[in-house]
């Protein structure tokens, strides 16, 4: 919750957001990179992380440098180990976690696609 405050007075306000993404292609031949929009993580949790979130947006977007297979892998794996992994507990704790939660959820991401690029 966001509080606009007008001379004297305060309010809380919930936060209303549009998200787009738009690309365009560089000097390679075709696009090569990724973008993931999720206005509301918490669809993908079955046990909400706190009562005190009441939304969780990740918005990423990933370049392709020289192909589009790892940034399109990310595209689509890297929120939902984010998931797998988030603190649980109030704002407090999410806050101390998340730098640790986020570097393993990369880590996670970049693991799975090198495993799979070597089965192909």
């Amino acid at each position: 919750m966001f509080y606009l405050t007008y001379g004297e007075y305060q309010s809380a306000v919930p936060v209303r957001y549009l998200a787009a993404a738009v690309g365009r292609k560089g000097e390679r031949p075709e696009m090569q990179d990724a973008h993931t929009i999720v206005e509301n993580l918490l669809i993908y949790f079955r046990v909400p992380p706190s009562n005190e979130v009441q939304r969780l947006s990740f918005f990423a977007v990933f370049d392709g440098h020289g192909g589009a297979r790892a940034a399109e892998f990310a595209a689509k794996r890297l929120h939902l180990h984010l998931v797998s992994r988030f603190p649980r507990g109030g704002v407090k704790q999410i806050d101390k976690d998340i730098r640790r939660v986020l570097y393993d959820a990369y880590k996670k991401t970049d693991e799975d696609f090198l495993r799979e690029a070597i089965q192909q």
